[in-house]
């Protein structure tokens, strides 16, 4: 037990909760303190605007306590450090690795609605699976327009970088197997074309990276978009094709054809 100004106070297990218990023993010992500098004590007795200084910061001692801590022990935590429910998908990177027999891996790597200052917090908890699984089985049939897909792994990936920085790591990724039999078209003997379409920016918003990967000797030949006038890809080669799209000028679909 710890005494401060003449009042008892527990050390709880938490150092900030002892320091926030001693500020608030603190401003009730000094507003006593008043009464005992008077022969009688009476609320007439009390300086009025020191009491009120005192009162007001009582008052903001108590709100801090249950933005930090919280009221009950079902909500441990208040507003101000509690970490925000994972109730949906904010940012989105698509990674689609395409074989000769036309099946594919497809990787979703997202993360939820949060601000950047609880991502770290977050990160490191065990994700809501629910939510991503429910946002793949939305969006897969409008991105390549298939529903028939394996979820292979789902890893809580805290390393890996989404595409618009270099410090800030760490993603819900969600991996996929199925095969593009039913979207594939064949131009002619050795072409073949398939179409992905962008969910986000047919809803107003946009892709944040869209990769894809041919393996197996297979090799891009063109790339059709759709408006004609859209953002050109970021890297293209024989073997890879990347949009990192950071505004509305991604394209809306896209027509990839390649040679097997």
């Amino acid at each position: 037990m710890n005494t401060v100004g003449g009042y008892l106070i527990a050390p709880y297990k938490k150092l900030n909760e002892l320091l926030l218990v001693t500020a608030i023993t603190l401003v009730i010992s000094g507003l006593f303190s008043l009464f005992r500098q008077e022969k009688k004590a009476s609320i007439r007795n009390i300086p009025r605007w020191s009491s009120l200084v005192g009162a007001a910061f009582l008052a903001i001692i108590i709100v801090i306590w249950i933005g930090i801590f919280g009221t009950s022990a079902v909500q441990p935590k208040g507003i101000v450090w509690r970490t925000p429910q994972e109730n949906g998908v904010s940012v989105c990177n698509i990674l689609i690795s395409l074989k000769r027999d036309n099946s594919a891996q497809i990787d979703f790597l997202m993360r939820p609605f949060s601000a950047q200052l609880f991502w770290e917090k977050v990160k490191h908890q065990t994700p809501n699976w629910q939510v991503y699984t429910q946002f793949i089985e939305k969006n897969l049939p409008i991105l390549l327009g298939i529903s028939d897909y394996t979820v292979v792994e789902k890893v809580n990936d805290t390393t890996s970088n989404l595409y618009y920085t270099t410090t800030d790591t760490g993603a819900r990724r969600v991996t996929l197997a199925t095969h593009l039999d039913e979207v594939i078209q064949r131009i002619n003997e050795n072409a073949y074309a398939f179409e992905i379409t962008d969910f986000w920016r047919i809803k107003g918003g946009y892709l944040e990276k869209l990769q894809v990967n041919l393996n197996e000797g297979m090799n891009f030949s063109d790339y059709e978009l759709i408006p004609t006038d859209a953002k050109k890809p970021d890297r293209y080669d024989e073997h890879e094709i990347v949009w990192e799209n950071r505004n509305s000028n991604s394209p809306e679909r896209v027509r990839l054809i390649f040679t097997k």
